[in-house]
This record gives structure tokens, sequence and C-alpha cells, in this order.
């Protein structure tokens, strides 16, 4: 009976650490802004930033990222059809990278669109 109970313990504990939701949604991110259409200028040694959509004045809702960044960038089909538009995105998080021979190394948070909404 003893090694019933422990095994039924050990059960217990490994089905709650294998459903915690908190883990699973844990880079899910929501921002508010202006979709704009990047252009990176030349930089010294081709060690420029990326050239993409962002969301320009990004206001973090949620998961906003503990490093510093000059730039939110986002991914999704149809971005073309907001720019210059306010719009609140709902995705998961990424980064991208830039510089780091020439130029100190730059990361950027990347937002992987799932839903996005126009706000007034």
């Amino acid at each position: 009976m003893q090694n019933n109970k422990y095994f039924l313990f050990v059960f217990i504990l490994f089905l709650t650490g294998c459903s915690n939701p908190a883990e699973q949604n844990s880079n899910q991110v929501v921002s508010e802004g202006t979709v704009n259409y990047y252009i990176a200028p030349p930089a010294v040694g081709g060690e420029t930033d990326p050239t993409g959509y962002i969301i320009a004045n990004a206001k973090w809702l949620s998961g906003e990222p503990k490093y510093l960044h000059g730039r939110v960038y986002i991914t999704d089909g149809e971005l073309s059809a907001y720019v210059s538009k306010r719009v609140r995105v709902t995705g998961t998080i990424d980064s991208l990278t830039a510089g780091g021979v020439e130029t100190p190394e730059r990361k950027f948070p990347l937002i992987k669109a799932v839903s996005i909404e126009e706000i007034k």
C-alpha cells in the first residue's frame, strides 16, 4: 500500500508539471502602435539594422522584452493593408539581431502576429 501512495504522488507531480499553461504561453505578447515600413539606412561595414514592418510608438500591453530596443518589428502576410494605421497586435515574440563585428550588436523584438486589430 505504501508503494501505491508513493507512485500516486509522483504521478500527480508529473501531471501538474506537464500541464502548466503559464509556461506554454510565456512568449505571447500584445502591443499597440502604428504600422510603418522601415527602410534601414546604409551602415558601417554593411551592418545595417533590419528592413521591414515595424510598430512605431509601440505600447506594450503584455510581454514586453526585458532588453532595450529601438524598434519593434512585426511579421504577418497582410501588413501592407495596415501601413499608417494604429493597430493592436497579438502574437508570439522572437527577436532579430544586427551588428556585432564593426558595430555593437543590437537586438530587436519581432512579433509574429496571430491577430491584428485596427484601433482608433
